[in-house]
């Protein structure tokens, strides 16, 4: 449930980034497209030379950026750290019972 809101947010970040970019598409079309007024068409590429140059990028204070990436790294990184746990477990059980069923006994000598 923690990790509901976290979903969400990237998800919906990730699509609010990809409609950014189809806006870049949709201005070009409009430019290839008869545009009577010189004046309109300038500003339209201007417009186009901004949001081509710009990268709208959702990030937390420009340490990473939230969008999916984020969330199959904390996924990938949580699964990793889980499996190194289990195979810690599992070597300290067989290490518990390879000593129950070879004791050590001390010979004085």
């Amino acid at each position: 449930m923690e990790m509901f809101p976290l979903i969400v947010l990237t998800v919906n970040i990730t699509r609010l980034t990809n409609e950014m970019r189809m806006v870049t598409s949709v201005v070009n079309k409009l430019i290839n497209r008869c545009i009577d007024s010189e004046e309109l068409l300038t500003e339209m590429k201007r417009f186009s030379m901004t949001l081509l140059t710009r990268n709208d990028q959702f990030t937390a204070y420009n340490f990473f950026a939230i969008d999916c990436t984020l969330l199959h790294s904390i996924i990938s990184t949580t699964a990793t750290y889980l499996i190194i746990l289990f195979q810690f477990q599992d070597n300290s059980n067989e290490d518990d019972n390879t000593d129950r069923q070879n004791p050590t006994t001390k010979t004085d000598e």
